[in-house]
């Protein structure tokens, strides 16, 4: 049961190459479909399936995250005076595993997920 813990690394190590892709310059953070390929790509130099989907928003220092900013920024600074607007970008990918054999009582098949959240500016 040791490989669940080695594949629930790729995902999460998959997801963290998504977000660097995406802050590595502007606007990379907009392209999703590049930052799921990179993300992807990271993952299946393991030998496996990785699934990815990236979203990113803006969010004015001080304020919560709303998920009815995803994959919006306005052109211009909404925040006012002196306060930052700031672009996340996040991650997240899916491994599916399977054991070698079943015991009882452990599931023979999972879902093992990443996640990685990462400021641009």
């Amino acid at each position: 049961y040791s490989r669940v813990f080695y594949y629930a690394s790729v995902a999460q190590g998959a997801a963290r190459a998504g977000t660097q892709y995406a802050v590595f310059s502007q606007p990379n953070e907009t392209n999703s479909s590049a930052v799921q390929n990179a993300a992807a790509s990271n993952g299946s130099s393991s030998g496996t399936t990785v699934t990815a989907t990236a979203t990113y928003w803006c969010l004015c220092t001080g304020t919560t995250y709303s998920t009815s900013n995803t994959n919006t920024c306005p052109t211009t600074n909404p925040c006012g005076t002196g306060v930052t607007n700031q672009v996340y970008s996040q991650v997240d990918t899916t491994v599916s595993f399977n054991t070698f054999f079943k015991a009882p009582m452990l599931p023979s098949a999972m879902t093992l997920r990443g996640r990685s959240i990462m400021r641009v500016q």
